[in-house]
């Protein structure tokens, strides 16, 4: 199993850390995830609350909306995640955010947009800090399978505040993984369909073969039949005598 530690900024990001709490094992089955709270800003000792919430971890999400990209807890959560985390364990997901605007100790983490291609490349990543990582191509089938499901739940969350945000790519972008994906099914079409035609022309093949062994054997039987005693023009000719001459 790989501990997957999911928080958020603000109301709307914690409701996104609690949709994905939810919706990663159905996806990543390795995966167990745990909604972390943040310790309350500006309580005694609260920064070392942080560093303690985030020990026993394998990967970490910070769900970042546009109303609540910058605050104390936030740069509290960036600042420590290094001591904790691999960089390739760690992941901004942001919501109607642009990534350019970040700023302060959030600004050089790793970022996903809250879109298809990078969610998948999150999960994808998640995915590969398991102890066993599954197949790519079998997570990814899950991801696309599951991925209507999230993005309701956080259209949802977001409602009018998501404004132009698209979680799925606009008709101009190609998805390189959805070409690839149909490309391969095309591929495979053209396969089935090939064996299909082969194993039907092997078919006809040894039917006509059968029927050509068939025929020669009964050619030979009729060959090797023997003759009646006499020979053939001696049996004829016992067979037009008549009675009266004997």
């Amino acid at each position: 199993m790989v501990r997957v530690f999911v928080s958020g900024s603000g109301e709307q990001g914690r409701a996104v850390a609690r949709a994905l709490c939810t919706w990663l094992p159905g996806v990543v089955q390795a995966a167990e995830p745990c909604l972390l709270e943040a310790p309350a800003e500006g309580s005694e000792g609260w920064t070392v609350d942080v560093e303690q919430a985030l020990k026993g971890g394998t990967f970490y999400i910070l769900c970042v909306t546009r109303d609540h990209r910058t605050s104390p807890g936030i740069d509290a959560w960036a600042e420590a995640l290094p001591r904790h985390f691999s960089e390739r364990a760690v992941c901004l997901y942001l919501l109607g955010t642009d990534p350019t605007v970040l700023g302060g100790a959030i600004a050089g983490l790793p970022r996903k947009r809250a879109d298809k291609p990078q969610t998948r490349e999150m999960v994808l990543a998640i995915n590969a800090n398991t102890a066993k990582p599954r197949d790519a191509q079998v997570i990814a089938k899950a991801f696309h399978a599951f991925w209507p499901e999230l993005v309701a739940d956080l259209s949802r969350i977001l409602g009018d505040t998501a404004g132009a945000w698209h979680f799925d790519p606009q008709p101009s972008q190609q998805d390189p993984w959805e070409v690839t994906s149909r490309a391969r099914a095309r591929q495979n079409r053209d396969l089935a369909e090939k064996a299909a035609r082969e194993r039907e022309e092997a078919e006809a093949r040894a039917l006509r073969e059968s029927v050509l062994r068939a025929a020669a054997k009964a050619q030979r039987a009729v060959g090797d039949r023997p003759m009646p005693p006499g020979g053939p023009l001696d049996d004829d000719r016992s067979a037009d005598r008549s009675p009266d001459s004997t």
